[in-house]
């Protein structure tokens, strides 16, 4: 008795949860969803890479000191000065060299001394030869001073020689005492002064082109191909809120270098910037999106109307009979707000943007 009342309840439960099943699907066949729907559209689209990269200034000379030059005895600038190409910058002690240089002032003038005398007995000697001329004639007179000619010949010679050396030896000198004199290679403006760092390591001077900067960053390997000499750049900055400025691509290294850490291959590029101002020092972080696409009109639908699941890419499509439709798209290019459609859709379709209920494959629905 028990045994077939157990049975009779089992039966009941069974009958009420397939009558609930039944009428859960009839509702859910009869709810309507209410849609937006878009359409395919030709628009611009951006493909970006983006990178970070450092503010570096694009022409800079570094002075270091050098000690075989001695010390340093005068500095003729000093940081945040603005100054033209050739203007000095300071000097080392050139006390030894002014020696050397008036010791070789002295032995040219010397020289030349005794070139002039050595002239002169030159000329004694041929107003000798035509007063001997008149007497033994003139082909006996050219043998009685030959030797005493030729003598004076060849120590004229040899002081001309030494001269030419002295003379060199002076412009070394010169040289010398002009390379310790350190000049400007470029108009702009001194960045750093380090006037009591005597160091091979750090600059004693720095002078950098004023508003010439560039912005230096590394690419992966997977974007390389992408990226293009002279594409548009947009560059920001999180140290500077609400500015931004626009570069180009200057420079892309084809010799790639190895992340240390990662192992990653990384190709250094270079940005130039237009519109510099005063916000911009060396050394600040910056942030670019480097435009490689978007001057022509592709297919494409906003990104709020896509779905992915499973590595696919789809779509709900509003069909004749008011049902929502899967489709399977291929994508191009994602430019965060719309994509480029390459396959499955095209103008003629109404895609699902919105819905006020989750959507799926054969669900009745109504465009708002």
């Amino acid at each position: 008795m028990f045994s077939k009342k157990r049975i009779m309840i089992m039966c009941g439960l069974l009958f009420l949860v397939v009558i609930l099943s039944v009428n859960i699907k009839m509702l859910l066949s009869n709810t309507e969803v209410n849609v937006e729907v878009t359409s395919v559209e030709n628009r611009k689209i951006e493909s970006k890479v983006v990178v970070p990269g450092v503010l570096e200034y694009m022409n800079i000379q570094n002075v270091y000191y050098s000690a075989e030059k001695g010390e340093i005895t005068e500095m003729f600038v000093s940081e945040g000065q603005t100054i033209d190409e050739g203007s000095p910058l300071l000097t080392y002690d050139i006390s030894d060299l002014e020696s050397e240089k008036q010791n070789a002032l002295l032995s040219i003038r010397a020289l030349n001394l005794q070139i002039e005398n050595l002239n002169r007995q030159d000329d004694l000697l041929h107003e000798k030869e035509r007063e001997i001329a008149k007497d033994i004639g003139e082909q006996e007179a050219a043998k009685s001073i030959r030797e005493e000619h030729e003598q004076i010949t060849l120590e004229k010679k040899l002081k001309e020689m030494e001269l030419e050396k002295a003379n060199s030896e002076l412009e070394n000198t010169k040289n010398k005492i002009n390379r310790r004199s350190i000049k400007s290679e470029l108009s702009g403006k001194v960045v750093a002064v380090n006037e009591h760092v005597n160091s091979s390591e750090v600059p004693t001077v720095t002078v950098a082109a004023d508003q010439d900067f560039v912005i230096r960053g590394v690419i992966s390997e997977f974007d390389v191909l992408n990226v293009e000499v002279g594409q548009t750049v947009r560059i920001s900055t999180d140290i500077v809120e609400d500015q931004s400025w626009k570069g180009s691509v200057q420079r892309i290294s084809r010799i790639p270098n190895k992340n240390s850490e990662t192992g990653a291959i990384e190709y250094p590029i270079e940005i130039t910037m237009e519109n510099q101002d005063d916000h911009l020092i060396s050394g600040l972080q910056m942030n670019m999106e480097i435009v490689t696409s978007g001057e022509e009109k592709i297919p494409s639908i906003h990104s709020d109307a896509i779905h992915h699941e499973e590595g696919q890419y789809f779509v709900y499509v509003y069909n004749e009979e008011g049902f929502a439709e899967k489709e399977e798209i291929e994508v191009g290019i994602i430019d965060g707000q719309y994509v480029e459609v390459l396959k499955g859709i095209t103008e003629d379709h109404l895609i699902i943007i919105k819905s006020d209920e989750e959507l799926y494959d054969g669900a009745e629905v109504v465009i708002q």
